[in-house]
């Protein structure tokens, strides 16, 4: 009877591992499908990512990846990012990893909510990391968009 029970425990862990696995392969797949749309179509993109269930889920990599997605995406379709404050979790995380892409991309959004905030100091020194990853990436828009603010 031990080895029974045992047995229906062990299979349930192993249908639980197999579960949470595929669950976090597929929000990693609809991550990169969003990725690949978010510039020339943002709103089909928001779609994407918003489909995403538990997305703190994710690996940190990826869901930092999501992060940046998620608000370069609300931007992109003109809504609102004033409370995406996540973005600045994921600015410091690029600063300490060497991807100037999404590093450029979450300080220029550092720069704009805390420019809503009215906290322009922390603005600028946002826009300027932003400038200089951009330029360490060669995107010369988003540098000169950094610049612009």
């Amino acid at each position: 009877m031990k080895t029974t029970r045992l047995g229906y425990i062990i299979a349930l862990l192993l249908l639980m591992g197999i579960y949470s696995c595929s669950e976090e392969d597929y929000s990693v797949d609809v991550l990169r499908q969003a990725q690949d749309a978010m510039d020339s179509d943002p709103a089909k993109a928001l779609g994407l990512l918003t489909s995403i269930e538990n997305p703190e889920n994710m690996p940190q990599d990826e869901y930092m990846q999501y992060i940046v997605a998620l608000v370069h995406c609300k931007y992109q379709a003109k809504q609102d990012i004033k409370n995406d404050t996540l973005i600045w979790t994921a600015q410091r995380y690029y600063e300490s990893k060497d991807n100037p892409k999404l590093a450029s991309l979450a300080n220029f959004y550092s720069g704009q909510i805390y420019f809503q905030d009215e906290e322009y100091g922390k603005a600028v020194t946002s826009f300027l990391r932003a400038d200089k990853n951009a330029l360490q990436n060669n995107d010369y828009l988003l540098a000169g968009r950094s610049l612009n603010n």
